[in-house]
């Protein structure tokens, strides 16, 4: 479904439902070339968000944020779409709780992140906020709503930086038992000296923050970095 709403700039609002991840070939890259089609007929200049249920899952290695722990085939072709036509995912650019990140449930109780929100990337500085909530109760699906906090830039976007814990080098610190190890008591030492009270549901984001936080200084501070020699 295409919807376009009056505005400068124009916004162009594509809802996709693709197939699943265990579907034939064929089905899927008939759903991609739909879309190709479709995309390629939005002017430039308008507002383009591209929403739905894309069945796919984005591991770490290849964005920022994610629930998934590795990239599916379905997946990978949404790479391919997102940089063919230099789109983001909003809800994989913000660093969030994974309370906040996954998107669906299966019946036996595992959940995935595989409902997206899309923008073009020259758009990028007008989303400030991205995430899902818990809805099961008030829709009825076994899905979660994703929503998106959008104020309009007309400045153009700088070129995104990467994040500093792509630096690190974790193929050496997977193989390497004894950086594991100490990489994992300084976290925890770091941790338990800045986290002082019991967590509870009022301070739980906060908390996971602190968590983060900690992970990312030590790691800098600690790990090799790609392209560094690293001698025990």
């Amino acid at each position: 479904m295409v919807l376009e709403l009056e505005g400068n700039p124009k916004t162009t609002i594509v809802c996709v439902h693709s197939p699943h991840n265990s579907s034939t070939l064929e089905e899927l890259e008939d759903f991609y070339t739909s879309l190709r089609s479709t995309v390629e007929q939005v002017p430039p200049h308008n507002f383009l968000v591209i929403a739905g249920d894309l069945n796919g899952k984005l591991g770490p290695n290849d964005v920022n944020f994610t629930y998934d722990t590795e990239t599916n085939r379905n997946g990978e072709m949404l790479l391919d779409f997102l940089e063919e036509f230099n789109l983001f995912s909003s809800n994989n650019y913000f660093m969030k709780p994974k309370g906040q990140l996954w998107t669906f449930e299966y019946p036996s109780g595992v959940r995935a992140q595989i409902d997206y929100l899309i923008f073009r990337k020259k758009w990028r500085n007008s989303v400030k906020n991205s995430r899902s909530y818990s809805s099961f109760s008030t829709v009825g699906s076994d899905h979660r709503i994703v929503s998106s906090s959008v104020k309009l830039s007309l400045r153009s976007s700088k070129k995104a930086k990467p994040h500093p814990m792509k630096t690190i080098d974790w193929k050496t610190v997977s193989a390497n038992s004894t950086i594991s190890k100490q990489f994992s008591l300084d976290v925890f030492n770091k941790f338990s000296s800045l986290s002082t009270c019991d967590v509870s549901s009022d301070n739980i984001e906060d908390v996971y923050g602190t968590l983060i936080q900690c992970t990312e200084d030590v790691a800098l501070e600690t790990l090799p970095k790609k392209g560094e020699k690293f001698t025990n």
